[in-house]
């Protein structure tokens, strides 16, 4: 049992490198056969210790259980960087809904049905008050970094603005806005900048 949560950090990191190597067909097959080794092995050591100690067994749950998460969370969960989608992430990948924030804000509104949960985060509210968008070109959008495979679900999307504030002259800002799926619909959860 503690050979396969340790050598968990590298089956991430193998389907990391078949994701890369153009494979991702297989990388849900593989992930469900490796969850599956993992539970068979985890019953079979339950059952034997169990019938030694049931206090054992439980906390051997619970020891290998927290090992597992604190050796992948770094793994699955910390994005370092931005990084281009790959080609499983298919062509929409939030650009609408990320366009929309911005159409809306052109117009001087928030635009609620784009965000995750139906209602903008009180801070895009305050931007879309104070800051006048002239203008928007869509630069750039991917995914977002890590060790793990490529998450497809959550994007990145990278706007060049013109902005006026107040009586400032207009400027030019990046925005970058950052969306996920719900429910198969793409939603906006943040927006970095700008500040004038």
């Amino acid at each position: 049992m503690w050979a396969l949560v340790i050598l968990a950090p590298a089956a991430v990191f193998l389907l990391r490198v078949l994701d890369e190597s153009g494979y991702d067909g297989l990388l849900v097959p593989i992930e469900w056969a490796l969850a599956a080794l993992f539970v068979a092995v985890l019953v079979v050591a339950v059952l034997s210790t169990a019938q030694r100690s049931a206090v054992r067994a439980v906390l051997g749950v619970v020891a290998v259980l927290a090992v597992l998460v604190v050796l992948l969370w770094p793994l699955t969960r910390v994005t370092p960087d931005h990084t281009q989608c790959p080609p499983r992430a298919g062509v929409d990948r939030g650009v609408p809904a990320a366009v929309s924030a911005l159409a809306s804000w052109e117009r001087g509104e928030a635009d609620d049905t784009a965000w995750r949960g139906g209602t903008a985060a009180p801070g895009w509210r305050d931007t879309v008050r104070g800051i006048r968008l002239i203008d928007y070109q869509l630069v750039d959008s991917g995914c977002w970094e890590r060790v793990a495979p490529v998450d497809v679900a959550r994007t990145w999307h990278e706007f060049r603005v013109t902005i006026e504030a107040g009586e400032r002259e207009p400027i030019s800002k990046v925005v970058v806005v950052h969306t996920t799926t719900e429910r198969g619909e793409w939603k906006i959860t943040s927006v970095e900048g700008p500040l004038p």
